[in-house]
C-alpha cells in the first residue's frame, strides 16, 4: 500500500466512505476502524485515529472510547469461503477486509474498493510486521478470499485497486 499511497489518497478524496482494518500504520485515516480479531485490537488500538469510527467483534471490549458492533458469525479459519449479509453477516473464512466489506454491504454500499488485498502466495504476508503469518493459514485466506468476493457480488460491484493475486477483481489502472 506505501507504494500506492498518494494515489489512493487521491482516489478517497471523492467522497468514498472507507474502512481500515487492523494496524493502518498511519497512511491513511479511514472513516470507520474495523478490529475483529482481539490479539490485534489490543496490539493496535492506540493507533486508531480519534475521527475514525470503531467497529468491534462483540467479543472486544474498549475502555477507551464509543464503538460499535459488527454483527457477524464467522467460522474461522475455514477454506470454505462463505459470505450471506442480511441483518448481520454470517460467514466462514472471513478476513477482517472481506468482513469490513460485508459491513459496508450491511450499511448499504453498492461499489466496494479494495486496496491492500494482495494475497499471500506472492509473498506477501501485512504490510506491517505481524508475528502469526503462519503460511499454511494465510493458504487458507487466500483460498477463502475468492469465495466470499463472489457472494459479496451479490450485493455490490467489487473492485481491488492495488495488485493482488485476486486478478477476477484487479481493477488495474484505476489508481
Amino acid at each position: 500500500m506505501r507504494n500506492h499511497a498518494a494515489k489512493i489518497r487521491d482516489f478517497i478524496a471523492s467522497d468514498i466512505t472507507t474502512i481500515g482494518v487492523n494496524n493502518m500504520n498511519g497512511l491513511f485515516i479511514p472513516d470507520y476502524h474495523l478490529f475483529a480479531s482481539a490479539k490485534r485490537y489490543k496490539k493496535y488500538w492506540r493507533k486508531v485515529h480519534p475521527k475514525s469510527r470503531l467497529l468491534l467483534a462483540a467479543k472486544i471490549k474498549p475502555h477507551h472510547r464509543k464503538f460499535d458492533i459488527i454483527p457477524f458469525k464467522n467460522k474461522y479459519p475455514s477454506s470454505k469461503g462463505k459470505m450471506k449479509v442480511t441483518t448481520k453477516i454470517r460467514c466462514e473464512g472471513a478476513t477482517g477486509g472481506t468482513l469490513a466489506a460485508g459491513y459496508a454491504v450491511l450499511k448499504g454500499a453498492k461499489e466496494i474498493y479494495f486496496v491492500g488485498m494482495d494475497g499471500y502466495s506472492k509473498g506477501s504476508k501485512h504490510f506491517y510486521k505481524e508475528d502469526d503469518n503462519d503460511y499454511k493459514r494465510l493458504m487458507e485466506h487466500e483460498s477463502a478470499t475468492p469465495m466470499i468476493l463472489r457472494d459479496l457480488e451479490k450485493y455490490a460491484t467489487i473492485k481491488i485497486l492495488t495488485p493482488t493475486v485476486y486478478k477476477d477483481w484487479y481493477a488495474e489502472g484505476v489508481l
